[in-house]
């Protein structure tokens, strides 16, 4: 799938805009941080970040524990946040 369509998705599938909006708040922030923040189980969380990454808007940081993998936005997530903020 092509990012841009990933990112009209992302615009419109709740679960994977509150991670998203999660993590623009925070900048970056670790799996079981955000877990606790947007109250979504590991399979929801994991599933959304998978569309986040594929988007080109999330990469990561892993850590040999999972919980401690940091996420955070890349250039393009972070342009994409700063102007659907500007819209809100």
């Amino acid at each position: 799938m092509h990012p841009l369509l990933d990112v009209f998705n992302i615009r419109f599938d709740n679960a994977a805009r509150r991670l998203f909006d999660t993590i623009g708040r925070w900048r970056r922030v670790d799996l079981q941080d955000l877990e606790r923040e947007t109250g979504f189980d590991r399979l929801t969380t994991k599933h959304n970040i998978s569309i986040l990454k594929t988007a080109q808007l999330l990469g990561e940081v892993t850590a040999p524990i999972e919980d401690f993998t940091i996420y955070y936005l890349t250039p393009e997530g972070l342009q994409t946040y700063e102007e659907s903020s500007n819209q809100k």
